[in-house]
């Protein structure tokens, strides 16, 4: 039986059968390290999207409350309660720049009859 075991040739298929062994779990934790990964992943989108749902409730929460709701009338849709007046003011960045004066000055007569007439 040692001599079987010492022969060249089973030394050989030994050799053989451990380097397939060593391969095989190379494999397996390459495979583990990649689960790993990819679970790390989803977890985070996970996350991410049970974040997102949170904001979203809240976000409905707040919506449906009656101030949300008189201040999405007012605001948005702007609309007022009998007797109030809606002022909407334009944002500055809509407003065309200003073009800088002439530097030609007009007679007092030129300065009225521009205002009265606008030529």
């Amino acid at each position: 039986m040692s001599r079987l075991l010492f022969h060249p040739l089973s030394l050989i298929i030994i050799t053989i059968l451990g380097l397939i062994f060593s391969y095989s779990l190379y494999q397996s934790s390459q495979k583990y390290v990649h689960s790993s990964q990819n679970l790390a992943i989803s977890e985070q989108n996970i996350a991410q999207e049970q974040q997102a749902i949170e904001q979203v409730k809240n976000e409905l929460n707040q919506a449906n409350l009656t101030l949300s709701e008189e201040k999405i009338i007012r605001d948005e849709l702007l609309q007022q309660s009998p007797g109030e007046y809606v002022v909407q003011i334009p944002n500055l960045d809509d407003l065309p720049e200003p073009t800088p004066p002439t530097s030609q000055e007009l007679t007092p007569w030129q300065s009225w009859r521009q205002l009265l007439f606008g030529q």
